[in-house]
């Protein structure tokens, strides 16, 4: 058993851990986030797919990461499901959204971190 996150003196709401080895987070396994153990292969663009969904989570506005944390971690490869759901977004994003705003700069749209496109109303 490694490291007591409740010793960090912070809110554990908005503390992420993140390892490849259930030991690390034995004591509160709802902050973290369970990687694949890189192998040391020259291709592995884990890093900067976790670099885009922990931008994801911190722009979202949550005011608690753990629900997030829950859902990725109900997968497999927390990562590998992050990538899914982007290619998802991007995709219904070019077939249902942009056509309804054809010919507008910026439409009032945002992606949230669970894998939906959510329009903005003013």
């Amino acid at each position: 058993m490694k490291g007591d996150l409740s010793r960090l003196n912070r809110d554990l709401s908005k503390v992420i851990l993140l390892d490849w080895d259930p030991r690390s987070f034995q004591l509160q396994p709802e902050n973290a986030l369970r990687l694949p153990k890189w192998e040391g292969s020259d291709d592995d663009t884990i890093l900067m797919d976790l670099a885009a969904l922990l931008r994801a989570i911190a722009t979202s506005g949550t005011k608690d990461v753990r629900p997030i944390l829950e859902y990725y971690n109900s997968f497999v490869d927390p990562i590998e499901a992050f990538r899914e759901k982007q290619k998802f977004l991007l995709v219904s994003f070019s077939i249902v959204v942009l056509p309804r705003f054809k010919g507008v700069t910026a439409p009032p749209i945002t992606l949230t971190v669970f894998g939906s496109i959510a329009l903005l109303s003013f």
